[in-house]
């Protein structure tokens, strides 16, 4: 299969755009981001959207021309603002010796934090999602979801407790493209972090009794394709790893996966259209990242 293929451990990402919100989930991230810094050695860009109503007030045209500037002063003294308290933040990575700057822009949330990544070429955005509430989940689904429909980047949704240590880590695997970059991007984690990878291929029942025979068959040539993988890696990249095959419906089947060997992080791939420039995330991905009690990283073969 030859999931690396080099004998030198490249590092996974090398610019992380960590989006901060200043919410409950901000020190999570923050922290997220700093022990993955420091893990993976790369730079780091500490960044919050200034969204509307300003934009929409001084782009008024009843409003008069000082009245404009009033609002273009307003903006200006919220950008220093937030600035001073991302530099805060930023302190922590100078600490530790973290190539790390600060940037706050004004504009639309997740136009203004795709079009950023992009322009400056970051291989992972960082953002918070909260995990409990009604209102929480209408966040989601407004912010982040909206970012891992459109963006082309590897995207890391920190969910609760930040992450500090990368003992376990679990991948979902349909042995298609996208979930063999995933599984890619998994090794090189694990090998720099000596961490424990379960690799987790969800198989659907059949309810077609027909289709029975060919299904049992199917399974069992997927079994032997998993264990093949499974000593395939074992081999050549030295790491733990154990791949398995579980029946039910991919997304529940993952989550109840990362319920019972909770994972530090869980990687997951996504299908491509490459006919649409925003790329969709997929159904399962996209249920998982909502549901899962910890962190998720969909990776994305950026095109930066």
């Amino acid at each position: 299969m030859g999931i690396l293929n080099s004998k030198e451990i490249k590092m996974p990402f090398k610019k992380i755009l960590v989006c901060i919100d200043f919410s409950n989930i901000t020190e999570s991230v923050v922290n997220s981001s700093l022990f993955l810094s420091k893990t993976f050695n790369c730079e780091v860009c500490l960044f919050h959207v200034i969204e509307p109503p300003i934009i929409a007030i001084y782009e008024d045209p009843f409003l008069s021309l000082d009245n404009q500037e009033v609002v273009l002063e307003l903006e200006e003294i919220l950008i220093e603002k937030f600035k001073a308290e991302l530099e805060k933040f930023k302190e922590r990575f100078d600490n530790v010796g973290v190539k790390a700057n600060v940037d706050v822009e004004v504009g639309n949330i997740v136009d203004t934090i795709l079009d950023y990544a992009e322009a400056n070429n970051y291989d992972l955005i960082m953002l918070g999602s909260h995990s409990e509430g009604l209102f929480e989940k209408l966040i989601l689904g407004s912010i982040t979801e909206r970012i891992l429909n459109k963006t082309k980047i590897s995207t890391l949704v920190v969910k609760g407790e930040a992450i500090n240590k990368i003992e376990k880590l679990l991948c979902g695997y349909d042995f298609l493209p996208n979930s063999k970059l995933a599984l890619e991007t998994a090794v090189k984690i694990a090998k720099i972090t000596d961490a424990e990878l379960e690799v987790l291929h969800a198989e659907y029942e059949t309810w077609l009794t027909h289709l029975a025979g060919i299904y049992e068959e199917v399974y069992k040539k997927k079994i032997k394709l998993l264990n093949d993988l499974e000593k395939e890696i074992k081999e050549k990249e030295g790491i733990k790893i154990q791949a398995k095959i579980e029946k039910g419906k991919p997304e529940k089947v993952i989550i109840k996966e990362i319920e019972e060997f909770n994972p530090d992080i869980t990687v997951l791939g996504k299908r491509e259209r490459k006919e649409l420039k925003r790329l969709l995330i997929g159904t399962v991905a996209l249920k998982v990242v909502k549901n899962s009690p910890k962190s998720v990283l969909i990776v994305k073969r950026g095109e930066n």
